[in-house]
């Protein structure tokens, strides 16, 4: 079973991303205060986590129109804003949710920035 979880957005922090949430999902508590967090970040609730994220920032550039998907497609957002996204990408709405993209003007460009790293949480 699925629960629809749909973004909020208190103080300073980015909005909550909207996801389907897992019935037995895990809960992760990675920070406490912002003095958890370094470089700036904020300590933010994010659906039932609280992790360190950016204050909400917008970049410039123009984000790509993207096709409508099917009704079957999860409804899944990987951002709640631009700071959250690296380099010069923008979060950009693509279908019901949001996800980091290079604007128009930077499609095709190559990246300067490493490959991102995949973080898996293993429970004790």
């Amino acid at each position: 079973m699925y629960e629809i979880i749909l973004g909020g957005n208190k103080g300073n922090c980015p909005a909550q991303r909207q996801y389907m949430k897992a019935e037995n999902e895990i809960c992760h508590e990675l920070c406490k205060s912002k003095d958890d967090c370094t470089d700036g970040q904020l300590c933010c609730s994010d659906n039932c986590h609280r992790m360190c994220k950016p204050p909400p920032k917008e970049k410039p550039g123009t984000c790509p129109t993207f096709e409508l998907p099917s009704s079957s497609e999860p409804c899944d957002s990987y951002c709640s804003t631009d700071a959250e996204c690296r380099e010069n990408w923008k979060c950009c709405k693509k279908g019901c949710g949001y996800t980091c993209t290079p604007t128009l003007s930077d499609i095709g460009k190559p990246s300067t920035e490493p490959k991102a790293r995949k973080f898996i949480f293993i429970e004790d």
